[in-house]
C-alpha cells in the first residue's frame, strides 16, 4: 500500500512491474484481500497477469509473527529467477512501520544482487515519524537526502487515493490519517541495497526456479 506512487512512475516510463503478495489472510480475509489486491494493482495499471499471490500457512499475515526467511525465498527467489528483472524493490530493515513481516521480507531479499548480479536491488527508506506524517512538506529533505526519488503529480495521487480505498478490509480509522497526512502517498526515496556477505541459495528454491523456467 506504500508502493504505488513508484510502481505507477514505473509503468509511465514503459517499464512492466510485477507484484508478489501474500494473501494478507488477517482476520481470515484472505480471499477478500486477495480481490482487492488485484483490483488495487488495476488501478495502477498493473495486469492481473503480473500480479503473484500466494498463501502459505507458515507466512501469517500478522504485524508480530515471524515469517521464516528460507520459507520467503523459497516463494519469492523462483519468481525472480522467471521474471528475470531489471530492478527488485523490498522494504527495508525497518518495513516502514516496524512490521514483522516487512522486515522479514527485507532480509529474504537483502542478498538478492548478490547472487543475480544483473539486479539492481532498492529497498523503500523507512524514515522517522516526524517526517513520516508531514506529507509535501518532507519533500525538501528527502530530496537532499535520498539518491532515488519518486514524486507523485496530483493525476497520480488521485490514482493512489484510489488504489488505497480499494483495500476496503483494511480501512480502519487510522488508514485515513494516513492518506491525508502521509508523506508517502506523495513521495518515494529508495536506497539501492550492496550484498554484505555470501548468499546461498535453497535448493528448494532453485529447483521450483528451473522447473517455472521450462
Amino acid at each position: 500500500m506504500v508502493l504505488g506512487r513508484k510502481f505507477k512512475r514505473s509503468k509511465r516510463l514503459g517499464s512492466k512491474v510485477n507484484m508478489v503478495e501474500s494473501t494478507g489472510n488477517f482476520y481470515g480475509l484472505g480471499t477478500i484481500r486477495s480481490r482487492e489486491i488485484l483490483k488495487s494493482c488495476a488501478i495502477l495499471g498493473i495486469p492481473e497477469s503480473h500480479v503473484h499471490i500466494f498463501n502459505d500457512s507458515s507466512l501469517p499475515d500478522s504485524p508480530v509473527a515471524d515469517w521464516p526467511i528460507s520459507k520467503i525465498q523459497d516463494i519469492i527467489l523462483p519468481v525472480i529467477y522467471y521474471l528475470q528483472p531489471h530492478s527488485v524493490i523490498t522494504f527495508d530493515d525497518y518495513g516502514v512501520s516496524g512490521h514483522k513481516n516487512h522486515i522479514a521480507i527485507s532480509k529474504a531479499l537483502r542478498y538478492v544482487n548478490f547472487f543475480y548480479t544483473f539486479i539492481r536491488a532498492f529497498s523503500l527508506e523507512s524514515c522517522p515519524l516526524y517526517r513520516k506524517y508531514t506529507s509535501i512538506i518532507d519533500l525538501p529533505l528527502s530530496f537532499m537526502v535520498s539518491d532515488h526519488m519518486a514524486v507523485v503529480s496530483p493525476l497520480g495521487f488521485i490514482r493512489g487515493l484510489r488504489a488505497m480505498l480499494s483495500h476496503r478490509s483494511q480501512m480502519e480509522w487510522f488508514r485515513y490519517l494516513y492518506i491525508l497526512f502521509s508523506r508517502y502517498m506523495l513521495i518515494n526515496t529508495l536506497q539501492e541495497i550492496h550484498h554484505h556477505g555470501n548468499y546461498l541459495w535453497s535448493s528448494a528454491a532453485m529447483e521450483t526456479g528451473k522447473q517455472q523456467s521450462k
